[in-house]
């Protein structure tokens, strides 16, 4: 018998209730063609049914040409595990004690999220061996080094995978798990389709492809057909009733009840109880459902983003005056001494307190920032090394004379060690900032999470110790109140603050007039926590939580310094995340829809890159992966066993790596005066696969954290006893470092990743 042909069929059914009949030139199995409107929700197990492009064939788009090219849930030998469609279940879900809340708070299993990693990894690899077979220059090399999917999917996973680690509820667990599997099937399916199945696809003259075991693709268009039949992909075609007369179809199955193609995992297609809402009405060919799907997933697994919407950030006025429309230079850092080489080569030295005092008050009136230097404001001296005097809480019931300078340290023994070049430009701007100008119309203000400064700078070590004791107690439920709630329903101001964690302060005397008191300070308390009151806040037994910090309970209430230190140095660490991500929201300006889509000539250079989105989430999602560290420490959790990377470490390598992705980030942020060229010119010698001097790499460094601390400041324009969103004015990046003084010995948690995030080799 004759080969048959793309428009044949091995198979066909007849659907006279739609007019039409349908037939596959590849496939012995039928499939439904979901006609007419369809009404989409999602199911059971957190996925969409028989309308999920993970488990149906999919209406060919040449906008979305790879969901065609999904592994479909049958052949579990084809480089998948069966993780890729298991769910698991709440047995699987280790609970935390969040003591004040009662939400039921945990993650899944490790065991399982790392099977689920693997499978990423696998991935990953994929792209490396691909990259590493292509020649560079040749189409396949330029095609998935282009592919703005390829590192937004990428990006995605990262960034679940991360978030899988944080306490979370077992629907949010779940809802994130198969968030991460979609992305991983869809990452997998993209690659496929760019390596082994767009040159058949399109092709005329290409080798027949066999068949692969994807979902598959329906449609209308005979050359679709044909491509789809070439490239190996199953395809199923329908058309008019009529057209089947003299048509060849070797086997007809309008009187066989079921022939669709068999899973090789347990798939459950049944409604919650009740059912969820239909998220799309309408025919399947439309691409809106697919959007519509993606973000009702999202919204369950986050119930909320950063900002919320994405059209919260446009309220606030970027009228940078016309003076500043210049771009800002910073004065170079001062050659090292040979001598200190050594200790310079990380760019970890301890802040030189005194010259930074110095600094910070040479100035007898705060001038505001020089927005339009020429040559940056002067460097501070770096030649005592004699700690400034802490700063002294002020006496109760009379005004400060004057706010702190928060571009400076205190003194604490429980104050984390600041990176030295990013303490010495905090510094030099703090010289000259305004800290009575006003505040920018918009901007949120409040802090997600206590200033350090609060905990630390006590005379009185008893308040000192409630403070971190108290922290402790309610540190997982504020950490979940961030991933529920979002960055701006969470800040709170210094004085609530400073309530919240002198809880146990307030005394414990049982006469009506006092126990009445601290009753209504803490109802208070628990509003401001909670206001929403879905985080389930009760603060009646705070007292008799025991304080406990690295699965280590401390019964005695007495946190040792060391312990503190660590404490502070994820209160930092997680703040300058958010920090980052605030400042990147309000400065970098989104891109059209479908700006990626746009087809670029032969020899012209696209107007984006990797990092750039059309919504707010797709580009907070993408810095969070491009920046070392944030999307490994799961953004929320800062893992102490993470050691020297990112902008602390002691490799020069993965130190250039942290600093130059920095810089690419902030290339994005239109909203400010620009870069100076002399920046711009410093960091092009940190791009990969440059080697700078360690010269080189400080003044890099130094012109990149004067930039992003003075466009910080110069952006907010914060009067600073109102608080911003950050632990400090001063960057919490300068405290990506914590030193143990007890051990002596220096420990760096943040972890870093590649730069470039596609060629890379585990």
């Amino acid at each position: 018998m004759a080969a048959i042909k793309s428009y044949e069929g091995r198979v066909g059914r007849r659907y006279p209730e739609f007019g039409v009949f349908v037939t596959s030139p590849n496939m012995d199995t039928m499939t439904d063609l979901h006609l007419g409107n369809q009404n989409i929700r999602m199911r059971k197990e957190y996925h969409f049914g028989e309308h999920d492009p993970c488990f149906t064939p999919q209406p060919f788009n040449s906008r979305t040409p790879h969901l065609t090219c999904l592994q479909f849930p049958q052949s579990l030998n084809v480089g998948f595990s069966e993780f890729m469609w298991f769910l698991p279940r709440p047995d699987d879900f280790t609970l935390i004690d969040s003591n004040v809340s009662s939400v039921r708070l945990g993650t899944i299993r490790q065991d399982l999220r790392n099977v689920l990693s693997d499978q990423f990894h696998k991935i990953k690899k994929h792209v490396s061996a691909v990259l590493n077979s292509s020649a560079e220059g040749t189409d396949a090399y330029k095609r998935i080094k282009g592919d703005t999917k390829l590192w937004d999917y990428r990006a995605r996973i990262q960034y679940l995978l991360g978030r899988m680690s944080a306490p979370s509820t077992y629907e949010e667990a779940a809802m994130t798990w198969r968030l991460t599997q979609r992305l991983c099937l869809e990452f997998d399916a993209r690659l496929t389709w760019i390596s082994r199945i767009q040159d058949a696809f399109y092709a005329p003259d290409a080798r027949q492809v066999p068949l692969q075991p994807v979902v598959g693709a329906i449609t209308d268009r005979l050359d679709v057909a044909l491509n789809c039949y070439r490239a190996g992909i199953p395809v199923w075609v329908f058309r008019p009733l009529g057209a089947e007369t003299g048509l060849r179809v070797d086997k007809w199955l309008d009187d066989i009840p079921s022939t669709s193609r068999e899973f090789g995992c347990h798939v459950c297609f049944d409604d919650e109880s009740p059912p969820c809402p239909t998220i799309f009405s309408g025919k399947i060919a439309d691409l809106e459902r697919y959007r519509a799907m993606a973000q009702y997933g999202w919204k369950r697994a986050f119930p909320s983003t950063i900002f919320g919407t994405d059209d919260s950030a446009t309220s606030v006025q970027y009228d940078v005056p016309a003076a500043s429309q210049s771009s800002r230079q910073p004065e170079l850092p001062p050659s090292n001494p040979p001598s200190q080489a050594a200790e310079s080569s990380s760019s970890r030295l301890s802040v030189n307190r005194q010259s930074a005092s110095q600094a910070a008050e040479s100035s007898s009136s705060r001038l505001p920032v020089n927005r339009q230097s020429a040559s940056g404001p002067p460097r501070p001296s770096s030649q005592s090394s004699v700690r400034s005097a802490p700063y002294v809480k002020p006496t109760r019931g009379k005004k400060q004379s004057q706010d702190r300078n928060k571009f400076v340290d205190i003194v604490s023994p429980v104050m984390p060690e600041a990176l030295r070049i990013w303490a010495q430009a905090s510094a030099v701007i703090g010289a000259s900032f305004n800290q009575s100008q006003k505040s920018r119309p918009g901007v949120s203000r409040g802090y997600i999470l206590p200033d350090p400064v609060l905990l630390a700078n006590h005379s009185n070590e008893n308040s000192r110790q409630a403070y971190f004791t108290t922290y402790l107690k309610l540190r997982l439920v504020l950490l979940y109140r961030i991933r529920t709630l979002g960055v701006t329903r969470c800040l709170l101001q210094s004085p609530e603050w400073r309530q919240v964690l002198g809880l146990e302060l307030h005394g414990s005397r049982d006469d009506t007039k006092a126990a009445e008191s601290r009753r209504q300070i803490q109802a208070n308390i628990q509003d401001s926590l909670d206001s929403a009151g879905s985080l389930g806040i009760n603060l009646d037994n705070l007292e008799n939580i025991a304080p406990a910090w690295n699965n280590v309970i401390y019964e005695s209430r007495q946190i040792p310094q060391d312990v503190c230190r660590e404490i502070l140095w994820e209160i930092y660490t997680i703040s300058f995340r958010f920090e980052l991500l605030v400042l990147d929201g309000y400065l970098y300006e989104l891109k059209p829809d479908g700006f990626d889509e746009v087809e670029v000539e032969e020899g012209m250079t696209p107007q984006f890159n990797e990092l750039d989105a059309s919504t707010r989430e797709s580009r907070f999602i993408k810095v969070v992966a491009f920046m070392p560290g944030f999307a490994k420490e799961r953004l929320l959790v800062a893992d102490l066993e993470d050691k020297d990377a990112g902008l602390g470490s002691r490799d020069v390598e993965a130190r250039q790596k942290a600093i130059f992705a920095l810089y690419r980030i902030m290339c994005g942020w239109t909203r400010m005066p620009p870069m100076a060229s002399s920046t711009h010119s410093r960091m092009k010698r940190l791009a990969p696969p440059n080697i700078p001097s360690l010269v080189e790499l400080n003044e890099a460094e130094y012109a990149i954290a004067w930039h992003y601390i003075i466009t910080y400041a110069d952006f907010l324009d914060a009067p600073l006893r109102d608080g911003t969103i950050l632990a400090q004015i001063r960057p919490a990046s300068a405290y990506l470092v914590c030193v143990l003084q007890d051990t002596g010995n220096t420990t760096f948690f943040s972890e870093a990743d590649d730069v470039d995030p596609l060629n890379e080799v585990d």
